[in-house]
């Protein structure tokens, strides 16, 4: 065969795969397929990105303990990073703090760029929370919403929380505790065996209701998608979505991020990373949930 031909002078690996009928790959593996697809031409090629996932899903002992210590280190991290929010501080200047001190306790990688987002209240609505400009510093009256996660010995955590530059109007300070309480309160609704991934953002989404930001929720997360798996990669299957139909299982984690939006006042963010036990399901994430307000 031509295609088997040209691969041999490649890589005799190549050829060997000249045998197959059918090959699979996962996202990893693209660029490979993209380098020798065009030397097998009779090689049928497949998204076999699924094969491993329903293993993955459920985290042995040691993998839970793994996944524990990032996430310590990612609530170290944010509590060293909260000392840094003053006024004048720039969004750039947080994101390198967090790099820092997450190099300073040992994390091997960060698993997605960090986050430091500001909106402040007053400000001319958009349908781009983010207009804030990059190089001005923070000032009074401005929420600040994280985003960041770590790697640590091969496993990822996901971490977000919100704080407010000064004394928040309690139309604001409202606002996160709900957001708080109800992701507290979906925390305690989740049962193995019996909860649906599926359910889940109604289950937060009436918590929320029930403290009147209900629109507020559903102004940012518009399709439903709370979040979703976590491990050894940032985004495992299956996602957090009312699409999903996979019953909670002991031994999932899962990063579970829900936000409030109004735009030209706040972003609001909470996520915290939350394994599914035998009997309900535990945060890992443990930072105050009550810090909200920061002196000036």
């Amino acid at each position: 065969m031509t295609g088997t031909k040209k691969a041999r002078r490649f890589d005799p690996r190549v050829a060997d795969l000249g045998r197959c009928t059918r090959v699979g790959t996962g996202r990893r593996a693209a660029h490979i397929r993209g380098m020798v697809e065009g030397m097998l031409p009779d090689v049928e090629w497949v998204d076999a990105e699924w094969i491993g996932e329903a293993h993955r899903m459920r985290k042995d002992r040691d993998e839970v303990r793994a996944l524990r210590r990032v996430v310590a280190l990612t609530d170290q991290v944010m509590g060293k990073v909260v000392e840094g929010i003053r006024p004048g501080v720039t969004q750039p200047q947080l994101q390198a703090m967090i790099r820092e001190a997450g190099r300073d306790l040992g994390a091997q990688d960060v698993s997605f760029p960090p986050a430091a987002l500001f909106v402040k209240s007053g400000m001319a609505a958009s349908e781009d929370p983010f207009v804030y400009p990059k190089d001005k510093g923070l000032v009074p009256g401005t929420s600040v919403a994280f985003d960041f996660g770590f790697v640590l010995d091969g496993y990822c955590s996901d971490f977000g929380r919100s704080f407010y530059c000064g004394p928040a109007p309690e139309h604001i300070a409202g606002a996160y505790r709900a957001l708080q309480e109800a992701q507290c309160e979906l925390h305690r609704l989740m049962r193995p065996g019996e909860t649906n991934l599926g359910d889940m953002f109604g289950l937060l989404e009436a918590a929320v209701e029930r403290r009147g930001y209900g629109e507020r929720l559903r102004a940012r997360l518009r399709d439903g998608t709370l979040g979703h798996q976590i491990g050894v990669d940032l985004h495992e299957n299956p996602w957090i979505r009312p699409t999903t139909d996979v019953v909670l299982q002991p031994g999932m984690v899962m990063a579970i991020e829900p936000k409030l939006w109004l735009p030209g006042e706040y972003y609001l963010r909470v996520e915290d990373i939350v394994l599914v036990t035998e009997t309900g399901a535990e945060s890992l994430t443990a930072f105050d949930r009550l810090m909200f307000e920061l002196p000036l």
